[in-house]
């Protein structure tokens, strides 16, 4: 039998006759039940990093002999096919196929998950937790018998038919999705150079709109300043009025007492006169005379 992925390279694979090849293999009942639960489920829900996958499998196999166009052969726990028609954006990224690796004492080994990632094949890693072990594995006091591995088939059963919870550690990408993804992205890298550009258009715009506000902005402050120089002169003029004002009344008070002082001597000086004494006369004469000139 011969998956095929498109442009990518074909793969054969054949039911395996023994359990050993790529790696040490899981001897545990754990391992060999969840195993034997998997690959006897076409339908299957399986969650990994957020992402959930309903898959009605075309076929499923356990523990195929895989051999790889390089000629190297591994044993994968479970090899899943599925149909473009039914799941085309899948099938499209990983050609139609999956493997699902059961983990209980044994990781997958590294040189499978680079094999199997250029040769296109998706890895997803199921864990066995200690709450999915058969109890008499995780447990010494609970002893293996028939009807503790019936009652754990059960159990796990119920589970996983629920859903499978996994790790999807190798995601590849095939030929022809790398190519779609390519197209999108140059599309999208095309929309941002045509936003990108708008922007420059946009940003010269402001520059220029920034630079006449710069011009008018100068302007106004130097019409603020002649504003404010005006404002301060009319101040100091006001203050100045002031002053001469003070000074004018200042000025205009002496005067009125100088009047005054000099029409008191002109009447003193006609009583002398009345008085018709020259030398008293005279002598009032230079009394007004002094007095006129302080």
């Amino acid at each position: 039998m011969t998956p095929r992925d498109g442009q990518s390279p074909h793969f054969s694979f054949a039911k395996s006759a023994t359990t050993t090849g790529d790696r040490s293999y899981d001897e545990t009942y754990s391992h060999e039940i969840a195993v034997d639960i998997l690959s006897s489920m076409k339908e299957m829900t399986i969650i990994t990093r957020g992402q959930t996958f309903n898959f009605k499998f075309t076929n499923v196999y356990q523990e195929p002999k895989l051999k790889l166009p390089n000629g190297k052969v591994f044993y994968p726990d479970i090899l899943c096919m599925f149909d473009k028609d039914q799941y085309p954006d899948e099938y499209e990224r990983w050609g139609g196929k999956l493997v699902i690796e059961v983990t209980n004492t044994h990781k997958c080994e590294d040189n499978k998950k680079l094999e199997f990632e250029l040769c296109n094949i998706p890895i997803f890693e199921f864990t066995i937790t200690d709450s999915r072990k058969y109890p008499p594995e995780r447990d010494n006091n609970r002893k293996d018998s028939i009807n503790e591995r019936t009652k754990h088939k059960d159990r796990l059963e119920g589970w996983l038919q629920e859903s499978v919870y996994t790790d999807l550690i190798i995601d590849p990408i095939s030929t022809q999705r790398h190519e779609v993804i390519h197209k999108i992205l140059k599309s999208k890298m095309k929309d941002l150079i045509t936003v990108n550009d708008r922007h420059k258009l946009l940003i010269q715009d402001l520059e220029s709109k920034i630079k006449v506000s710069q011009i008018t902005s100068e302007e106004h402050k130097q019409l603020y300043h002649k504003i404010s120089s005006l404002e301060f002169t009319t101040e100091q003029q006001k203050s100045a009025i002031v002053n001469y004002k003070s000074s004018f009344e200042q000025l205009q008070a002496s005067a009125h007492s100088r009047v005054f002082k000099l029409k008191t001597w002109v009447w003193i000086l006609i009583f002398g006169l009345l008085a018709s004494n020259y030398k008293y006369l005279i002598f009032l004469t230079h009394l007004i005379q002094y007095m006129t000139s302080t």
